[in-house]
């Protein structure tokens, strides 16, 4: 019942916010307040989503406790910045926070290790001989002439 009282309340709570900061500083100082926290949260998104856990080929060092810990670093800086991607004052407020202020962020970060939300082994290193799939194909008559086609 809480979950769906956070899904009626937090955007009453944006629009509620959209109409007393945007009638204090007017329209145009709002719209370049949404544009510029959605091209930080962006680029935000975009940083870290390349640094993702799961582009690492070499293995953790410390093992599973080093994958939780970096793991959760990227769930918590990811939220932020798709939290500073939303247009709102709250989300805006919420995904600074998290993804600027380092005590904020590792509270965050020792809330997900600690609830085990990204439990398990690290996805890295070399295939294992049981992730191999060996598949055979064969041609079938009557289809269309693909090569004609560009691929795509």
């Amino acid at each position: 019942m809480r979950r769906i009282a956070l899904f009626a309340v937090i955007p009453l709570a944006e629009i509620s916010l959209f109409v007393l900061i945007g009638g204090s500083i007017g329209l145009f100082p709002t719209l370049a307040e949404v544009v510029l926290t959605a091209v930080l949260g962006a680029s935000v998104l975009r940083s870290w989503a390349r640094s993702g856990p799961l582009r690492r080929r070499e293995p953790y060092p410390e093992g599973p406790d080093d994958w939780a810990r970096v793991s959760s670093r990227w769930l918590v800086m990811m939220t932020a910045g798709a939290l500073l991607f939303a247009p709102g004052f709250l989300s805006d407020a919420c995904g600074f926070l998290l993804a600027y202020v380092p005590t904020l962020r590792g509270l965050a970060v020792r809330a997900v290790i600690e609830r085990g939300i990204l439990d398990g082994e690290p996805p890295v290193g070399p295939p294992r001989d049981g992730d191999v799939i060996d598949a055979d194909f064969e041609e079938v008559p009557g289809t269309r002439n693909r090569e004609s086609r560009p691929s795509g």
